[in-house]
């Protein structure tokens, strides 16, 4: 009983020396590798020896458990595919605004009245350019664009109508300057078409036109679309007798 007394008080005596020179922890890892996430895991864990005070009983220091295994990690869903984004709904396609009204045709201007004289022009007269005016009127009429004025083909006329009154002579061809188109040349006029009217004995512009439009001959020269410009001469001799030339060109 001794002996057996004895040896226990030695064996834990032995085990109380072990456990006062092993008074230290110790580290242990646990590798873990995941092959479903691709992914390692470590795991510490320390097992720390705890020597016994003096004063403790001589317990006999229990067997660190091992800590259990981390259990492997889930395997990790397959992220579900997020939804496609829905379409946008399509908008509504905009009514189109009403296209503004129409404006109001505008009244025909009523045409002001006559003034009493004509309006002057450089290189005509005034009776001169009263015949241009009412020329233009039956363009207008007839649909026709108006005629331009030149002062140049002007002069030429009014050469012409001094002629035919100092050489006492009416016609087309000048003994002077010839047919009206070579003495248009004559004169520097460059031209694609021409043309000629001539009247003598009427006191106004008016009559001269009017008398103009009553044959078939003159009425084509002023409305002939193809005409662009006009040259008007008025020249009266010693005797009050009017001579009118009108030329057209284009």
């Amino acid at each position: 009983m001794f002996k057996k007394n004895k040896f226990t008080i030695f064996s834990v005596m032995i085990v109380l020396l072990l456990m006062s020179t092993v008074g230290h922890a110790a580290n242990y890892t646990y590798n873990f590798y995941d092959w479903i996430s691709n992914q390692r895991y470590s795991y510490n864990w320390t097992v720390r020896v705890i020597p016994l005070s003096p004063s403790r009983t001589n317990t006999t220091p229990s067997v660190p458990v091992e800590p259990s295994k981390p259990s492997k990690p889930t395997t990790p869903s397959v992220p579900v595919e997020p939804n496609e984004p829905s379409k946008p709904t399509t908008p509504s396609v905009s009514v189109e605004p009403s296209k503004p009204s129409k404006p109001t045709t505008p009244s025909v201007p009523v045409e002001p009245s006559k003034p009493s004289k004509p309006t002057t022009n450089p290189g005509l007269s005034q009776i001169e350019m009263e015949v241009v005016r009412l020329v233009n009127i039956e363009r207008q009429k007839a649909g026709l664009t108006a005629f331009n004025p030149s002062a140049e083909l002007s002069k030429v006329a009014r050469t012409k109508s001094e002629d035919m009154a100092k050489n006492n002579y009416f016609s087309h061809t000048s003994p002077n300057y010839g047919s009206p188109f070579d003495m248009m040349k004559s004169f520097g006029i460059k031209y694609r078409t021409a043309g000629e009217n001539i009247a003598k004995g009427y006191h106004t512009a008016e009559s001269v036109v009017r008398g103009w439009m009553n044959s078939s001959g003159h009425r084509a020269n002023i409305l002939n679309p193809n005409f662009e410009t006009i040259g008007v001469g008025a020249y009266t001799n010693s005797n009050g007798t009017i001579y009118w030339t009108q030329m057209f060109t284009n």
